[in-house]
């Protein structure tokens, strides 16, 4: 009798905690209110927000809600009849959507490799539900020309089109009234005016991008926009005989990684902050040819009101093959507070370092490197040896120097000139090429040098 008591007492026990187990595991998600399962789902891949119909009743139209719509065909499992297996599934999502806005609608066709017609109903369906964000990555294959209704689109905010290589078209009405965020990648323009026409279209447009895109044929790119603020230029081809026009009066950040262009203009540019300059191309043409050289120098002459610039190594060769052919190069930098500047030889940093605080005056922070993926060696010739004046900036404002991957006898000399000349330096940072930091003051590097000089001495 007593050992049915316990057995009962131990099922009880048993069912309670199941009982208590069931309660903990209780489905809250599902309790959350439509518009919340809608912003979850809609942070989800659209495949995975898809899959969430099958969880229960309840779950079952909530996807069709979701205001972010993501399809790429890359991400698709790879079978056969995979094409019409990735169309049939963006149609299904298409259709079955409730009808609200659309945020933001991600289209990635890279690896598509035939014609897809659907694809134009697609982005006709963004539009049409007032889509904000448009990314559309289209290979000529697949689509020759995009609908027209998407360059009157007036909900567009952010648009960012990557044709593969393919022409840009435009059609006869383009108007993006709202458009703040346009990036132009892989792409071929044929007409000095299409790159033009599209930007005084977007009459807010404050963030432009082109990137690899072949400038083939054209003779003049006009940049001209009242409201813009961020400039990128990347990697552009066939870039070197064309002539670049920007009226930006309020450009902040100039970010140009392209060949040398035949003239670079920059006109009623006054707020600009900051600018990165990386210029491409062959330098075995350009230590023969002056006119190249002349060309590195007028583009930092375009520059004279930047407060913080950067220089690529291959941007400060360039400007050592300047030095070794025209005998020097001046220009007028004089608001630049933070220099940051790359090499690819400590040979060619101590002539070009310093023709360029020649030029920069005001320089309040200097950050010296070595780019040790195209290093070609350490210099023979001692800082000490090399003549140079020395630049205003070290006697009057330079407070803090970076040095990055500067080792042996080059990196020492600079210290010593710099601990010696620049009468406000406060203090010098290291960073070796493992990565170490090492933060010094001024104070504290003489303190050492003196000890280490005292010790000589006591040791002779």
């Amino acid at each position: 009798m007593k050992r049915k008591e316990q057995q009962s007492a131990l099922r009880r026990r048993k069912k309670a905690k199941t009982d208590s187990d069931e309660q903990n595991d209780e489905d809250r998600i599902s309790k959350l209110p439509d518009e919340l399962r809608s912003y979850i789902l809609s942070k989800l891949p659209t495949a995975d927000a898809m899959k969430t119909s099958l969880l229960s009743t309840r779950w079952k139209h909530t996807w069709t809600s979701v205001t972010n719509l993501e399809f790429d065909f890359g991400q698709f499992p790879k079978f056969k009849g995979r094409n019409s297996a990735f169309t049939k599934f963006v149609n299904q999502a298409i259709i079955t959507h409730d009808g609200l806005d659309i945020q933001r609608f991600h289209l990635q066709l890279y690896a598509y490799r035939s014609k897809l017609p659907y694809a134009r109903f697609w982005i006709s369906f963004a539009v049409r539900h007032f889509v904000q964000e448009l990314e559309l990555c289209i290979p000529k294959i697949a689509l020759d020309k995009l609908p027209d209704l998407l360059f009157t689109c007036e909900s567009l905010r952010l648009l960012k089109l990557d044709l593969s290589g393919n022409v840009l078209k435009l059609p006869t009405s383009v108007t993006l009234i709202n458009l703040q965020t346009l990036h132009l990648e892989s792409m071929s323009f044929r007409d000095d005016n299409v790159v033009w026409e599209l930007i005084s279209s977007c009459p807010k447009l404050e963030n432009l991008t082109l990137n690899n895109c072949s400038m083939y044929g054209m003779k003049i790119l006009n940049i001209c926009s009242s409201e813009l603020q961020n400039l990128s230029l990347l990697n552009c081809q066939t870039f070197s005989s064309c002539e670049v026009n920007i009226s930006a009066p309020k450009l902040k950040t100039f970010r140009y990684h392209c060949s040398l262009v035949r003239k670079l203009s920059l006109e009623h540019v006054c707020t600009l902050t900051k600018a990165d300059i990386d210029l491409h191309g062959s330098l075995y043409f350009v230590k023969r040819d002056k006119e190249l050289s002349n060309r590195a120098i007028r583009i930092l002459k375009e520059l004279d009101n930047v407060r913080t610039l950067t220089l690529s190594a291959r941007c400060t060769e360039y400007l050592s093959t300047a030095i070794d052919l025209l005998g020097s190069f001046s220009c007028n930098l004089r608001t630049v507070k933070h220099l940051d500047v790359a090499f690819w030889s400590h040979k060619s940093y101590i002539k070009v370092l310093s023709s360029l605080l020649k030029c920069c005056p005001t320089v309040e922070t200097l950050s010296v490197g070595i780019d040790m993926q195209t290093f070609t060696g350490y210099s023979d010739v001692p800082l000490k040896n090399v003549k140079t004046t020395i630049p205003k900036c070290l006697l009057h404002k330079l407070k803090t120097v970076k040095l990055r991957n500067l080792v042996g006898v080059n990196k020492l000399d600079l210290v010593k000139f710099l601990v010696k000349n620049a009468e406000v330096l406060e203090k010098i940072i290291t960073v070796s090429k493992e990565g170490v930091v090492k933060e010094r003051t001024v104070e504290w590097i003489k303190s050492r040098a003196q000890s280490l000089v005292n010790s000589n001495r006591k040791t002779t």
